[in-house]
């Protein structure tokens, strides 16, 4: 045998040792195949229910989306509105806070200014309010 002849022989033997290999392999890729097809054809009908039910779903929440943006845009514009009406609540709560602070400040001068008044009367006697009965009976002498 020459090399040539050898080398076809050697060929041969490892084409059939592949075909061998491959029958089967390319057999059980024919039989998966054809199980998904069956399953393709089992589930399609599924599929396009279920791929049109999150079209659907997908539009909702893309809605849902867009009122949430125009809720949070009122909300916002309420808020600032809040906002602006708080600064002139803050500044009167701060003029009645200095004015707390000047009564309590002056308080104490005022009412001793007004017991110097009416102590500075009638040899220090308050004068009695109109219609009080103790001014119309002469005093007891002790």
């Amino acid at each position: 045998m020459t090399l040539t002849g050898l080398l076809m022989v050697i060929t041969v033997v490892l084409l059939g040792v592949l075909v061998g290999f491959a029958v089967p392999a390319i057999a059980q890729l024919r039989a998966t195949l054809r199980s998904l097809e069956r399953f393709l054809d089992e589930t399609r009908p599924t599929l396009r229910e279920t791929l049109a039910q999150l079209g659907e779903t997908a539009a909702r929440v893309n809605r849902l989306s867009d009122e949430a943006e125009s809720t949070l845009a009122k909300v916002r514009s309420l808020l600032d509105t809040l906002d602006q009406a708080r600064q002139p609540i803050l500044s009167l709560r701060d003029n009645v806070r200095r004015f707390g602070t000047l009564i309590a400040a002056l308080g104490p001068a005022l009412v001793a200014g007004l017991g110097a008044l009416w102590g500075g009367r009638a040899g220090g006697e308050r004068p009695n309010p109109p219609g009080d009965a103790s001014s119309s009976r002469p005093e007891a002498a002790p």
